[in-house]
């Protein structure tokens, strides 16, 4: 009988192997045509984002896994636009 391959999932943390050891946490899984990569929100900065490849937080060499699952704060996703920032148009009355 085989062992389950082990996949990177939505709300696992990740730390670095090195110093310094930032933890990230898988925010999105993105399917792409080189593999699955996984958008990581650091824990200590939630505006530092990465993509890495699934296959790079599986490898010891790289990272390790320290929880299996942590609740999503406050994510500034690089998709949302920063509406607050942008000037008002004035309509003409």
């Amino acid at each position: 009988m085989s062992k389950a391959k082990p996949q990177v999932e939505i709300g696992q943390v990740y730390e670095k192997i090195g110093a310094p050891r930032p933890q990230w946490r898988v925010a999105k899984i993105i399917q792409h045509r080189e593999g699955p990569h996984a958008l990581l929100v650091s824990l200590d900065d939630p505006t530092r984002q990465i993509t890495l490849a699934s296959e790079v937080l599986l490898d010891s060499r790289m990272a390790t896994r320290v929880a299996d699952f942590v609740e999503a704060g406050k994510d500034v996703k690089p998709w949302d636009s920063l509406e607050s920032e942008k000037p008002v148009a004035k309509s003409a009355a």
